[in-house]
C-alpha cells in the first residue's frame, strides 16, 4: 500500500470498486430507497390476476359487490406485511422464501418453496407476456384512433393472428431477459417509472368514468357497436339468463379469497432485502404505500362504476341472501 493509499481518510467518499468489494465481502451494499421498493411492490402485481380475479367475482357470485373483499384482503395483506418485516430484520443479508425456510426451517424446505415459487414466476412471466401481445393490437388501435393516425392503427390491425401475438409474447420475454442484465437498481428506477404511467392510466380511467354520464356510456356503446339500445339490449339478455341484479354481503364475503390473490405480489420487494437501506423502515413503508394505491384506484375504479355509466340498475340495498 502507497503513502498516498494510506492517507485517505475513512470518511471519504466510497468509489465503484470500493462498493464492489465490500458487495462481494458482506453482500450489505444497500442502495434501493422507498421509491424503488415501492416500484418493485406494485410491478409485481401481475395484471392478469386483476382481470382473473375480478372476472371470477363477478361471474361466480350472483350479487357481486368488491367494496368488502377489497378491504379486507388489504388488511390481510398488511397483517402479513409486518410478518414480513420481522424478517426482514431477521435475515437482512437476502430475501424470499427459500432463505427465509432454509433459515428458520431447514434447506429442504426452503429447496420446496423455491423450486415451486420459480415454478409460479415461470407461468407468471408467460401469461403476462401472453397478456400484453394479446393488447399490443387493441392499444395500437386504440393510439391511432386517439392521434388519428392510420399508420399506428394498421400495425394494431397486423398483429391480430396468432403468429403475430406469439411473436409478440417471446419479445417481451427477451425485454425481460435483457432487463436482468442490469442492476437492481437501474431496474428498479425503469419499474418505478413504468408505475407511474400506469397509475396516471388509472387516473384517466377515474376521470372518464367520473366526468361522463349514464346516458354518455350508453351512446358510446350504442355508437362503437353501430346497435342502438345495446346496453338495454344487454341487460334485458341477461336478466333472461337469470343474472341477478344487486348487492349481497354473504356473495362480498365469498369473493375475499380472490381479491386476496389479487394482491399478490404487494409484498414482493422482501426478495430485494439485501438491496434496501434501512431495510425494515423501507419494506414498511413501501409495502403500505403499495397496498394503499390498489386499494384507492381499485375501489375508486369499482365505486364509479357501480354509481355511474356501467351498472345504473346495482344501486340497491344490500342484503344477506
Amino acid at each position: 500500500m502507497t503513502s498516498s493509499e494510506a492517507s485517505v481518510p475513512a470518511g471519504a467518499a466510497k468509489t465503484e470498486s470500493t462498493r464492489l468489494f465490500i458487495r462481494q465481502t458482506s453482500g450489505l451494499v444497500r442502495e434501493l430507497g422507498i421509491p424503488a421498493a415501492t416500484g418493485i411492490s406494485l410491478a409485481s402485481v401481475a395484471v392478469v390476476n386483476t382481470f382473473i380475479n375480478f372476472n371470477a367475482g363477478l361471474t361466480d357470485f350472483t350479487k357481486s359487490d368488491m367494496y368488502l373483499p377489497l378491504v379486507a384482503a388489504a388488511v390481510i395483506w398488511l397483517v402479513a406485511m409486518f410478518a414480513y418485516r420481522y424478517l426482514l430484520r431477521a435475515v437482512p443479508r437476502a430475501g424470499g422464501e427459500y432463505v427465509y425456510l432454509s433459515r428458520i426451517v431447514s434447506p429442504a424446505a426452503g429447496s420446496v418453496a423455491g423450486l415451486g415459487i420459480a415454478v409460479v414466476f415461470t407461468y407468471v412471466l408467460s401469461t403476462n407476456a401472453h397478456f400484453a401481445a394479446q393488447f399490443t393490437p387493441f392499444m395500437l388501435s386504440g393510439l391511432g384512433a386517439a392521434f388519428h393516425s392510420t399508420a399506428v392503427a394498421n400495425a394494431g390491425n397486423h398483429l391480430t393472428s396468432n403468429i403475430a401475438i406469439a411473436w409478440l409474447s417471446v419479445v417481451v420475454m427477451l425485454i425481460v431477459a435483457a432487463l436482468s442484465l442490469f442492476s437492481v437498481k437501474i431496474v428498479a428506477r425503469i419499474i418505478f417509472w413504468l408505475i407511474v404511467v400506469q397509475v396516471l392510466a388509472f387516473v384517466v380511467l377515474i376521470g372518464m368514468l367520473a366526468f361522463n354520464s349514464h346516458a354518455d356510456f350508453t351512446s358510446a356503446l350504442a355508437t362503437y357497436s353501430n346497435h342502438p339500445g345495446a346496453f338495454q339490449d344487454i341487460i334485458n339478455t341477461a336478466r333472461s339468463n337469470g343474472v341477478v341484479f344487486g348487492t349481497s354481503i354473504a356473495s362480498a364475503v365469498a369473493i375475499i379469497p380472490f381479491m386476496v390473490l389479487n394482491y399478490n405480489g404487494v409484498l414482493y420487494s422482501y426478495y430485494v432485502g439485501g438491496e434496501l437501506r434501512r431495510p425494515g423502515r423501507t419494506y414498511l413503508y413501501a409495502s403500505a404505500i403499495s397496498i394503499g394505491v390498489l386499494v384507492v384506484l381499485w375501489i375508486g375504479v369499482w365505486a364509479l362504476l357501480a354509481r355511474g355509466p356501467a351498472r345504473p340498475s346495482c344501486r340497491r340495498r344490500p342484503t344477506w341472501a
